[in-house]
């Protein structure tokens, strides 16, 4: 039985089938710095999964089938790699929240400001940045006549005379459209610090949020491109309301919340049963519409499909995700340590699980490839489709390095059986196995370093290779004794 996905078209085939000519054509539309990134990740993404590209393979002991599983790619462009991604990062951010209710929090930049981010890519860290500080005056109620105020304590670094928060952010670049359209997704516990004291953030003044937001933004685009100043200041007469920012959604349970901003972290800014058809050169496709809630479909050429989702690939190494306030960096578990002891103290010394490591400490459990697969499949990947046993590690192959380990029974015949001697004896175990490494050497490549080069294979080779030195440890002291 194989396991199927819901989607009628792959990204993959498209783009396996189209790319090269569109990308020969329409490059230069590309800022230059993003060229190459765009090359490399859609190329990772066509080539996730192909044995081509390195496998490792399971076998049967029992009936002989086997089972080639390729290595994948890691890319933030892959339907299936940003998948595991987005599931273990909103795993962490629930062991890392503070268990309070949380608000979701948008912060959206008009159409004008949209082609400087785009260009300069890097500058969306400034957006996160700046959404934090609106977040912190809003609570703060600064305003035009206690700015000075603020700022100089800001300055002097006097954090017990200010209100704080935290603030974890996720930046996504895309609407529901494909359009460019950068926003901010923010997660903001309702609880406030200020020294300490500790108190409740139930309510949010939207009309503030918008204005602070407002300046905020047209103050940042002016100092980026001062000949624009008229222009960018009249914008405070044409959004007389703000610049919209949402601050109404409530979560109670943090995984949720953590899994709704992150679910696009690392993966195409569409999901593939999105797609409903494919007709030549022409794609059909559709999106819910945010204001009129209904379902629309989309028409157009599958080049212009492609650089709708080609533009929203990350520059390299840039960051999504920032946290501010108490989430910040290793304040962040000292903090929740405090806020564990208050919350024990203010039970009367009944909520003790407040002041163990466990939960202010708490780490996300790792899960492997096979409890992933029968958690979201229920199949495990290690049985046998005929007899139903359970198959074994056999070979690991890589395009590279060759033949990274390789288990072959060997039975011995009669003109093979040992001798007397014990220069020739093998021991039971040496009889029953051949491995094809020697000396952790492969073809003249030193095994440890090439695990240390390719990191798609590392996890699982460093297994190996500690089995194999068990074995071969094992096998030498039957010998010797």
């Amino acid at each position: 039985m194989k396991i199927t996905s819901k989607a009628k078209y792959k990204l993959k085939d498209i783009f396996r089938t189209h790319f090269e000519p569109f990308w020969e054509q329409n490059q230069q539309k590309y800022p230059g710095y993003l060229r190459e990134q765009i090359w490399t990740q859609v190329n990772k993404m066509i080539h996730c999964g192909d044995p081509q590209q390195g496998y490792i393979k399971y076998k049967c002991t029992k009936c002989g089938e086997e089972k080639a599983i390729g290595f994948t790619c890691k890319s933030r462009f892959c339907n299936s790699c940003g998948k595991r991604y987005s599931d273990e990062w909103s795993d962490k951010q629930k062991a890392k929240l503070w268990d309070v209710i949380h608000r979701h929090c948008v912060f959206t930049i008009p159409e004008e400001f949209r082609s400087h981010f785009f260009h300069h890519k890097e500058n969306l860290k400034d957006l996160q940045d700046m959404a934090y500080q609106v977040i912190e005056e809003t609570i703060n109620q600064v305003n035009k006549k206690n700015r000075n105020k603020y700022d100089k304590k800001k300055r002097r670094k006097q954090k017990d005379l200010l209100w704080q928060t935290g603030m974890i952010s996720v930046v996504h670049t895309f609407g529901r459209d494909l359009k460019y359209n950068p926003h901010i997704h923010a997660l903001v516990p309702e609880i406030k610090i200020k020294g300490q004291e500790l108190g409740k953030l139930n309510y949010f003044n939207y009309q503030s949020l918008r204005k602070i937001w407002q300046y905020k933004l047209i103050s940042y685009m002016i100092q980026k491109n001062p000949r624009k100043k008229k222009e960018y200041s009249s914008y405070f007469t044409r959004y007389p309301d703000g610049f919209y920012v949402y601050a109404e959604g409530k979560m109670k349970n943090a995984k949720k919340s953590a899994q709704y901003i992150g679910r696009y972290l690392a993966r195409p800014a569409m999901a593939e049963h999105r797609i409903i058809d494919i007709q030549g050169d022409q794609i059909t496709y559709w999106y819910i519409d945010h204001q009129s809630k209904k379902r629309e479909e989309v028409q157009e050429s599958i080049e212009s499909f492609m650089g709708k989702l080609i533009m929203h690939i990350p520059a390299k190494h840039q960051k999504l995700v920032r946290r501010y306030g108490i989430y910040a960096g290793r304040t962040a578990l000292v903090n929740k340590q405090k806020y564990g002891l208050l919350q024990y103290i203010k039970s009367d010394c009944q909520r003790s699980h407040y002041t163990k490591m466990r939960w202010w400490k708490a780490k996300a459990p790792k899960r492997s490839y096979r409890q992933r697969l029968m958690e979201n499949f229920s199949k495990d990947p290690w049985q046998c489709d005929k007899c139903h046993g359970t198959m074994e590690l056999w070979e690991i192959w890589h395009p590279k390095y060759g033949k990274l380990y390789e288990l072959i029974p060997k039975p011995m015949k009669r003109s093979e059986e040992p001798c007397m001697k014990m220069t020739n004896y093998q021991s039971p175990l040496e009889q029953t196995y051949q491995w094809s490494i020697s000396d952790f050497d492969v073809n003249g490549v030193d095994l440890k370093k090439a695990l240390t080069q390719t990191s798609s294979t590392r996890c699982a080779l460093q297994k190996t290779v500690t089995k194999m030195e068990t074995r071969q440890h094992y096998a030498s002291s039957v010998m010797e004794s």
